[in-house]
């Protein structure tokens, strides 16, 4: 018997071991509600209702947990995005991913999200804003640093755990569980199938 023979035989068995023993799924870690007032918060400040926050940094983390939620994507997913990425249709946004997870043969993934008339969760009219209110280049980062009137800072981007820590102070201020992007990506699942 050689190396690899064992080694394939042992990944045979590993493959059946594991649905076998899949961790089980916390139902109630996702919680919906608080998702969505978590989301609600960042986009439409302290009132949770129209106009957009002013505050575009809040504005950012809940762009980015909203097109987690539609888009079904990770952080370091939407972290690549610049805003040439994101085109506009008539009554849709497409997102041209630049990396995915699991994208192994780095082809082009396009998500196109439709426009939701009059809803709160309103991706197409989140993004408009967003760079109507920034003045984003083509070639900055959506999740670019900000100067404290909303305009972007250089080119750089801000790092995965201001990216987290953005999301925990708005819990701690709801004074929710912690949510994170994951999640919001595991809702749309749910709504997606």
């Amino acid at each position: 018997i050689t190396f690899r023979t064992s080694k394939l035989t042992l990944e045979g068995a590993m493959r059946e071991a594991g649905p076998r023993f899949r961790p089980l799924v916390k139902t109630n870690v996702i919680n919906e509600l608080n998702i969505r007032k978590l989301i609600l918060r960042c986009l439409y400040g302290k009132s949770f209702r129209q106009p957009y926050n002013d505050n575009l940094a809040e504005f950012r983390t809940g762009l980015r947990c909203l097109t987690s939620l539609h888009a079904l994507s990770r952080c370091e997913d939407y972290r690549e995005l610049k805003k040439g990425d994101v085109k506009f249709e008539i009554g849709e946004v497409h997102i041209y991913w630049r990396k995915r997870k699991n994208n192994q043969k780095s082809k082009v993934q396009i998500s196109t999200i439709a426009a939701l008339p009059n809803h709160p969760l309103c991706l197409y009219n989140a993004f408009h804003h967003f760079f109507e209110k920034t003045q984003l280049t083509e070639t900055q980062f959506l999740n670019c640093r900000l100067k404290r009137n909303g305009r972007p800072f250089g080119n750089e981007r801000i790092s995965r755990s201001t990216c987290y820590q953005d999301i925990n102070k708005i819990c701690n201020e709801l004074k929710i569980g912690r949510v994170t992007e994951k999640m919001c990506k595991s809702l749309g699942t749910r709504y997606s199938l």
